[in-house]
């Protein structure tokens, strides 16, 4: 009994070491397991952040869309690192800006769109225009006088343009976007004639890749380009320079061309509708950009939005929005001509009754006679005889108005009379007040100079209608 009981208790000790070493050995696995899992944890948000941050390189050096966009993304990305927001004037801005927008233009086909951005300033509306040049540079015209843009079609040039609508007190401007760069570079290359109150240009240094892509072509493999712009852009303050530019087209404001027709309408078009169609259609996307606070991921989502919501002018102008402008452009031509003709008529009446008033105050004129000295002439016929004399002299004189006249003598060669050169003449006739030639010194007298002779006579006009020289008399007898 004693050997079994000590077999029993032996029995027991075996099972409580076998019991204690297993729960040794699942406490061990359990931290062992703890242990991977922590490392796990660890391994899983090292690779996830690191994953981001991957992510995040990735993201910030893909392409918005085209190397043309890439290239302004730099160059905005530059401009936003500028602390000193007073110092991104030489980017074209101003801490007072506000309600900032960006898009793109097609200025010319084939060649780079050029970037707007447009802003409020202290209520009114502003411009500054962007462009990459032909040796890879920014550069930007700042619009001083508040401007917006319109995309036109100038009738007279047949084209779609971009145009800067430059707006003062007392007139509208129209400039091409084009025409601001080209004078911007014209200014740069003459410095010494620049002024010193006008628009803030820039030049920026961009180290870019083909700059013709169109908008539609897409590179996401243009990662290592936008980083290797971003990295090299350099903005060169020193060639800030300030122009004056000069609007191509200028109206007063309400400027128009106006005529009433000779049944009292009044037709009119304004000098805008004269010049330009402005198309019912939908342009290149604008995109909010708050330049006060701006950041990469802003700046990136702004341009990548904008580039790809811009519209060069084939997809602008569609064959409605072209038969739209066609039949504008036909009135404009049918108002056009109607005015035309009205003015004509109008001419032609202003003309019939010009002429007509002129006759009014000729017979007017012909009623009071030629004043002569303190005495007056009427026009028409004076006759002179003198029938005591063998043979009989006699001469008929028309005083014309306008200072014409006929004479028809009869005899007066056979006499010797000294109208004897004159017989049978027309001339013209200048009133000669205080004359002291020939034949003497004579008061209120008329020269008379026949057109077939050198040799002029006079008469003096001694009483109302009354002419005389020393050997004749003429007297009035009617019109």
């Amino acid at each position: 009994m004693e050997e079994e009981n000590k077999n029993n208790s032996t029995s027991t000790k075996k099972t409580t070491v076998e019991e204690t070493t297993t729960e040794k050995a699942h406490k061990k696995n359990k931290k062992l397991i703890v242990a991977i899992v922590i490392i796990i944890l660890l391994v899983v948000i090292a690779a996830s952040v690191g994953g981001y941050f991957i992510f995040q390189n990735i993201e910030n050096n893909k392409s918005v869309g085209t190397t043309w966009g890439d290239t302004y993304y730099a160059y905005l990305k530059e401009a936003s690192l500028e602390q000193d927001l007073g110092e991104r004037e030489k980017y074209g801005m101003q801490s007072n800006m506000e309600n900032t927008q960006i898009q793109f233009c097609e200025i010319e086909e084939g060649e780079t769109p050029a970037m707007i951005m447009t802003y409020t300033k202290d209520g009114a509306e502003y411009v500054n225009t962007y462009k990459i040049s032909e040796d890879n540079k920014v550069i930007n015209v700042a619009y001083k006088e508040p401007s917006t843009v319109e995309f036109l079609y100038n009738i007279s040039l047949q084209q779609y343009i971009w145009y800067i609508h430059i707006q003062t007190g007392t007139q509208d401007s129209y400039k091409p976007i084009s025409l601001g760069f080209e004078e911007l570079n014209n200014q740069e290359t003459s410095s010494e004639n620049l002024t010193n109150n006008t628009n803030v240009t820039n030049s920026a240094n961009v180290n870019s890749t083909n700059a013709t892509d169109t908008a539609n072509a897409t590179n996401t493999s243009n990662a290592e380009n936008i980083s290797n712009v971003t990295n090299s852009i350099n903005v060169a303050s020193e060639d800030i320079t300030k122009v004056e530019l000069t609007p191509e087209y200028t109206f007063a404001k309400d400027e128009a061309t106006t005529v009433e027709t000779v049944d009292g309408e009044t037709l009119s078009i304004s000098k805008f509708d004269e010049t330009f169609v402005k198309p019912e259609t939908d342009v290149s996307q604008k995109v909010d950009l708050d330049i006060n606070s701006m950041d990469e991921k802003l700046i990136k989502d702004a341009v990548t939005s904008t580039v790809a919501g811009y519209k060069p002018e084939s997809a602008i102008v569609t064959d409605e929005v072209q038969a739209t402008v066609d039949e504008k452009v036909t009135e404009v031509e049918t108002k056009q001509e109607e005015i035309k003709t009205a003015q004509e008529e109008k001419a032609k009446k202003e003309e019939e009754e010009r002429k007509a008033e002129e006759a009014r105050k000729a017979t007017e004129e012909a009623a009071k006679g030629l004043k002569v000295g303190n005495r007056t002439l009427k026009y028409g016929t004076y006759k002179f005889e003198m029938s005591s004399m063998t043979p009989p002299l006699s001469a008929t004189l028309v005083f014309n108005q306008g200072g014409t006249f006929s004479l028809n003598a009869v005899n007066f060669s056979e006499t010797g009379s000294a109208l004897e050169t004159s017989q049978n003449c027309t001339g013209t006739y200048t009133v000669k007040l205080n004359q002291e030639t020939y034949p003497g010194e004579y008061e209120d007298m008329i020269e008379f100079t026949p057109n077939n002779s050198s040799e002029s006579f006079y008469l003096t006009v001694t009483a109302d209608n009354t002419l005389e020289d020393q050997w004749h008399g003429y007297y009035y007898t009617g019109s």
